[in-house]
This record gives structure tokens, sequence and C-alpha cells, in this order.
């Protein structure tokens, strides 16, 4: 039942996707104009507006109603470009989402038989940041994906991840598809996006972004450690509507050189002013900020207290 669904709804979206993006853009603007017009036909609203409160204390509320208004804006854009990804060409895509600087941070790492980890943020469109094997010549690329719970459309985002080259991997199995690389004498790149909320058991470093408390993800900068591989950030640029552009910027070419947590650190850093640079360009309608310092906090001294039980049972057998 689910494959027939799956092909059902891949049939209806490619043709959907046959129109021109400027026909898909102007469906996703009446939308657009029904959120305006209507707020609680926002998507999260309630999350989008904590968000930017938190993230921009020092802004007026004209200025974050403006940006919640732009943000629904690009939300609704991103609809209309994923749904053209099902049929638009390699070459209609490499004009539209172009990469500056690939040869500086990829290609020469390549050469010297470094693999690349790349940082990539809920910025612009990250969907159309799967074209990227269209700018460098090798046979590995990997993109890190979360599974969604609907198997239809799970299976959906995998193949459409899939076009331009990608090789979709699950999360879980990052570390042992580094490995099996190594084995073959492989390079490749592996593209994670690296600024969505850990689960409680992944949490292992707090920073400040966006003047907020946030717990992070880490384990990527611990596989590019133990590894040697080079790090490369992608900023987001939108130089104007379904056109971006993406600088890759080199952050070191052999992470095991770097202390713990100063690749996060940076990443996050160049994701705080790129977000800054376009507000609405980013995601702010994922609950990023869920998980807090005090609940970390005590179910830290819950575990402690469960520990010291423990040995104490121990002792006296």
């Amino acid at each position: 039942m689910d494959k027939f669904l799956f092909w059902i709804l891949y049939s209806l979206i490619y043709i959907i996707s046959l129109l021109p993006l400027c026909i898909l853009y102007l469906i996703t603007d009446i939308c657009w104009i029904f959120m305006v017009c209507f707020p609680f036909l926002r998507y999260r609203k309630k999350i989008v507006r904590k968000n930017l409160a938190a993230s921009f204390p020092e802004k007026d509320k004209h200025w974050l109603r403006m940006t919640e208004i732009k943000f629904y804006h690009n939300l609704t854009n991103n609809i209309a470009e994923i749904v053209k990804m099902f049929s638009i060409s390699k070459r209609m895509m490499r004009k539209r989402m172009q990469f500056t600087n690939t040869e500086e941070s990829v290609i020469k790492q390549f050469q010297a038989g470094r693999s690349v980890m790349v940082y990539i943020g809920h910025l612009g469109n990250w969907e159309w940041i799967s074209s990227f094997p269209l700018w460098i010549n090798r046979d590995h690329k990997c993109h890190v994906y979360h599974t969604l719970k609907n198997k239809v459309f799970d299976r959906l985002m995998y193949k459409l991840r899939g076009r331009f080259g990608s090789e979709n991997i699950e999360m879980r199995h990052t570390l042992r598809t580094i490995i099996e690389r190594r084995n073959e004498g492989k390079v490749f790149t592996i593209g994670t996006i690296s600024d969505q909320v850990p689960i409680w058991s992944d949490i292992r470093h707090w920073i400040t972004f966006l003047n907020q408390n946030t717990p992070v993800l880490s384990g990527n900068e611990r596989f590019a450690r133990k590894f040697g591989m080079a790090v490369v950030y992608m900023d987001c640029t939108k130089v104007r509507r379904g056109h971006y552009r993406i600088e890759c910027k080199l952050l070191s070419e052999d992470a095991s050189n770097c202390p713990e947590y100063q690749l996060t650190d940076t990443y996050f850093k160049l994701l705080e002013e790129n977000i800054k640079r376009k507000p609405e360009l980013w995601l702010w309608s994922h609950n990023r900020w869920k998980r807090t310092w005090e609940q970390y906090q005590l179910r830290m001294d819950a575990k402690r207290e469960k520990q010291e039980q423990l040995k104490a049972k121990i002792v006296e057998q």
C-alpha cells in the first residue's frame, strides 16, 4: 500500500512540477496572502514569534512582525521550489543554485586525499543544496538525513534528494558510512544540516546562539576530528527569488588539529552571522529551543543520583 501511495503522490507532484516556476510561485503567493490576512493559518505561528522575539530582543514589535511575514513568504517560496525539484533540469539547477570557492575548499582537499565534512543550515532553500554534486567531479557525495515518520513522504524526499547524485544516509549510519568509504580508499563529501535540536542523550555541548543558551549537535565534529577530514561551511545568500549563491568556506584542512568544539562553535558563529544578514531566510518554525539548560541540569542530577544509588547497592552486596 505504501508503495502504491508513493507512486501516486510522486506522479501527481511531478506533473505539477512541470508548470513554470513563475506559476508555482503564483500559487504559493496566493497561499501566503491568505496567511498574511488570516494569521491563524500561519504554520507554527506561536513558535515562530517566540523564536524571533527571543533571538532579537532589541527589535521592536513592528520589525518582528514584518520579519515574520517575510519568513512565511520565503517558506511558501521554498515549497514552490521543492516541487520544481521533481523535474528541474541539471542545467537550470546549476543556473539557480550556484556554488563558489569549490576549488579551494573541496577539490584541493580531494587532491590532497582528504574527505570533506560540510556544515549546512536551514537557511534559504536547503533542499536545493543537494545539487552540490553537479559542481564537483566525484562519485561519492553523501547527505545525512533524518528519516520521516511518514514512510510515504520519507521515500518521496529520499528520492528527491538523490536526484543530482547525492547518496542519502541516515544519521545513525554516518560513522559506518565514513569507515566503509575510508576502507575502500575513497575520498568523499558528507553534508550535514547541523542546526537541529539534539536529543537529550546526544547533548554534550552548549553555546550562546542567537541570544539564547543552546544545546548543539557535536557528533559531526567528532567524526571530522577522528578521521582528519577537512571541514567546510556553506554560507547562503539569496540573490533574488529562485536564485541562490553558496560560498564554500573552508574552516579547517585537517580537523584533527582543532581543539574540541572549536569547529562546532565556529559553525554556529558563521551561521548566526548568515542569519542576521537576512533573518527571514532561516527556519523559524523549527522548535529549536525546546530543550533548556534547566531541564538538562535536572536530568543530569537525576542521572547522577541514579548512579550513586546503583553504586551503593553494589557496595552493600
